[in-house]
């Protein structure tokens, strides 16, 4: 009978000191001591090992005493209780137990130990795969880690590095696998998995949260940026993680392209954006999971090992803390993280087109053209289906009810999202001023108002809409006056001003009070100078459509606020419309949007069809819902060809109105 294969897990163990409330209310809490890291690979992995038919040998457990607090303590962490979701897998939603969140975190500047089963145990277990949990520089006793793999030889190696990236003694000896004296397995069966955010605090400029082209091309282009850094470049398998939301897989020693995988609904750490702090544990949950799904009897399998890390990571992200069945108290959830574990399909992987990355000069590839066929036909499938299915493989952002499928729009206006957040964190005294600019009929004041509800999702808002056309003296500072009262009531004032290109005039009356206003944040009221207080203006403007040859650009952000996004340039014809506009005003905007609408921008124009199938979609439902039965629109072949594939509707989205409403 064939003994089980062995999986060993060493490298360092955190000790997160978990603060929570006593069940019975009251501000008494508690504290309870729970090991991350290698430790925490090793539970994950022995959950499932009876199932997958493997053995583990874990690092030897320290004791939780005195000296835990005193000298290995790696975090405090705030809990607070909830009661689980429905769609939690958790064995505690059964019997009512509570799950907890993390509410607060505060790193203890202690370096972690080395823990490792015995050499001669290890030796003597044979393992198949060796799990390293850490760095070798920033934990102590690393010459035994160096002992433990020169007289282990493993066929994986799966090493998750933390910073410093590629040095010391341990990667020195890690890199260099096999050597000489081994049995020679194969290179590729090693493995680094490092954290993007690790890679950007090395000096890597990898934008975040712009969109995953954005991420893929600063991959491609600034990877070798760090000369230091070559050792890791070329490493066979190398895992780059972006939060729980994508990896990059690059392969060091083949000519082959990057794979990224991405979950096509969330950017990079969405999710723990939108839940506040993060839950711990989750890149021990990765590695547990790939681990499990990459060394298998028929040789490596990196797909099955990023999807199965995807789908442990995520588990232990939607759960939470919950609560021990030993001692009652909040603890990883071990069974919940490794129950039903599959190949998570929901996320979607794309090659990286190297060579066309490395060669362009302005970024020009979409996920969206790899992987979709004929936009046309994709776009009567969005009519029909519905855009959640006809493009569930596709990158989708959305922003109240406004879905954005292009990468340059999605990059535009999480841009300037992300400017108006930062400013609202950082109460900004002057308000935060946005341009939206584009065809007559291109859905500006649309895109405004969801702008505004997808601000408004954790805070309450107030919308206000004017007229620039009969904005004069008295109505603008009555208008004033009127955000001046919603500001004060404790909400955020979001204003619309609607056909507002005769404010920016540069002969306007109002070209100096509105500066005044955009710029300092006050007003002058009668013979007194008024405080606006913060506020979001958005300034909704009609601009020619240009004939462009390529698809625009979105326009930069300002430097105040793009300390973690890439900086983008407007496209040459965007510059064109921009210098002639001579207002002032102009330079008051902390961004700008460019919506492009139903109609086609030019030649090169590939995506009009599916921009005005979302919009037509949108339409129909709202004007005839009893033509959507269980999320079909059935509609007439020659009719729907001809709604979408007209190049020019004179009043854009207002003549699909007019034609929809009137059929």
């Amino acid at each position: 009978m064939t003994s089980p294969s062995v999986i060993l897990v060493a490298g360092e163990v955190t000790h997160e000191h978990l603060i929570y409330p006593m069940a019975s209310g009251g501000e008494d809490a508690r504290v309870v001591v729970r090991s991350g890291g290698a430790e925490l690979i090793a539970s994950l992995l022995a959950a499932v090992a009876p199932e997958y038919g493997f053995e583990v040998l874990g690092p030897v457990a320290q004791s939780n005493g005195v000296s835990c607090y005193k000298s290995n303590a790696s975090a405090l962490v705030d809990l607070e209780p909830r009661r689980p979701s429905t769609s939690t897998k958790t064995a505690g939603a059964e019997r009512g137990g509570l799950v907890y969140s993390v509410t607060g975190l505060r790193r203890v500047g202690q370096s972690p130990a080395w823990q490792a089963p015995s050499i001669d145990q290890a030796a003597k277990a044979n393992p198949e795969t060796i799990i390293i949990s850490g760095s070798g520089d920033t934990l102590h006793d690393v010459e035994q880690a160096v002992d433990l793999l020169q007289r282990v030889k493993p066929k994986y190696i799966v090493h998750h590095m933390t910073r410093p990236l590629a040095t010391g003694k341990l990667w020195d000896v890690i890199r260099s696998w096999p050597n000489s004296n081994s049995s020679i397995p194969d290179p590729d069966n090693l493995v680094v998995i490092v954290e993007a955010d690790d890679l950007r605090a090395e000096g890597i400029n990898l934008s975040q949260s712009l969109s995953w082209e954005a991420t893929a091309e600063d991959f491609v282009r600034n990877l070798g940026s760090n000369g230091r850094l070559d050792t890791l470049v070329t490493c066979p398998n190398l895992m780059v993680r972006f939060g729980t939301e994508g990896v990059i897989h690059h392969r060091g020693r083949d000519a082959v392209n990057p794979r990224l995988y991405f979950d096509p609904r969330r950017m990079e750490c969405e999710a723990a954006t939108l839940n506040g702090t993060a839950m711990l544990g989750l890149a021990p949950a990765f590695t547990a999971g790939f681990a499990l799904g990459f060394a298998g009897e028929h040789g490596p399998d990196a797909d099955r090992g990023v999807r199965y890390g995807i789908s442990t990571a995520r588990n232990v992200e939607r759960t939470g803390f919950v609560q021990s069945s030993d001692d009652r108290a909040p603890d990883y959830p071990i069974s919940q993280a490794m129950s039903d574990l599959t190949a998570d399909n929901n996320f979607t992987s794309a090659s990286i087109p190297s060579a066309r990355i490395s060669s362009m000069e302005r970024e020009t590839w979409q996920l969206f053209s790899s992987l979709t066929g004929d936009p046309q036909e994709t776009a009567r499938q969005v009519v029909t289906l519905g855009p959640h299915k006809a493009l569930s493989r596709c990158p989708i952002r959305q922003f109240g009810n406004l879905l954005s499928i292009e990468r340059t729009e999605q990059e535009r206006l999480a841009a300037v999202m992300d400017i108006a957040e930062e400013r609202v964190a950082a109460d900004a005294t002057k308000p935060t001023c946005i341009g939206i600019f584009g065809p007559a009929g291109s859905g500006k004041k649309y895109t405004a108002t969801n702008l505004a509800e997808h601000l408004g999702r954790d805070r309450k808002v107030t919308t206000l809409t004017f007229d620039g056309r009969i904005l004069k003296d008295e109505y603008f500072t009555a208008a004033c006056h009127t955000i001046r009262d919603a500001s004060a009531t404790g909400t955020l004032p979001i204003v619309i001003f609607q056909n507002c290109a005769i404010l920016f005039e540069s002969d306007n009356p109002l070209v100096n009070p509105l500066l005044t206003l955009m710029s300092n944040g006050t007003y002058v009221d009668g013979a007194a100078e008024r405080h606006l207080g913060h506020a979001i203006l958005l300034f909704l403007m009609d601009q020619e459509q240009t004939d462009l040859e390529t698809t625009p650009t979105p326009v930069a952000t300002t430097n105040e606020f793009a300390l973690r996004r890439r900086p983008t340039t407007p496209s040459a014809a965007e510059w064109k419309a921009l210098e002639s506009n001579d207002s002032p005003l102009m330079d008051s905007l902390h961004g700008i949007v460019n919506v492009a609408g139903p109609n086609s921008t030019g030649r090169d124009d590939k995506m009009f069809t599916v921009r005005r199938a979302l919009m037509l979609r949108q339409i129909i439902k709202q004007k005839y819902p009893h033509m959507e039965i269980n999320g079909v629109i059935n509609i007439d072949d020659a009719v729907l060809h001809a709604l979408l594939l007209t190049p020019h509707f004179k009043h854009g989205l207002g003549s699909l109105e007019k034609i929809i409403g009137s059929s």
